[in-house]
């Protein structure tokens, strides 16, 4: 499902499947060729928990790529949680 992302990131859609990133992108080939990795691994990741998810190294690399086609994804496609989700530490203590 595509939908308008309202973050102060007007004007992208907002891409959160696995598949929505690689039709994106351009399928395995492509994707492949953008990460370095062989077109086994990246067919691989699709099986990763959670039905498919991308290894966090190609984090930022993907995510300009899908920034110059007018796209944002969802970061948790690459296991990224939320800072609601970390716990609070003091630093002052």
């Amino acid at each position: 499902m595509t939908t308008a992302f309202g973050d102060g990131v007007s004007g992208f859609r907002l891409l959160t499947s696995f598949e929505e990133v690689m039709r994106e992108l351009g399928g395995v080939v492509r994707v492949a060729r953008l990460t370095r990795s062989s077109k086994s691994a990246v067919c691989n990741w699709r099986h990763m928990p959670g039905g498919g998810r991308f290894p966090a190294r190609h984090y930022f690399l993907m995510h300009d790529s899908l920034k110059l086609k007018g796209c944002v994804a969802d970061r948790r496609l690459w296991g990224f949680t939320g800072c609601e989700e970390m716990p609070v530490v003091d630093v002052a203590a």
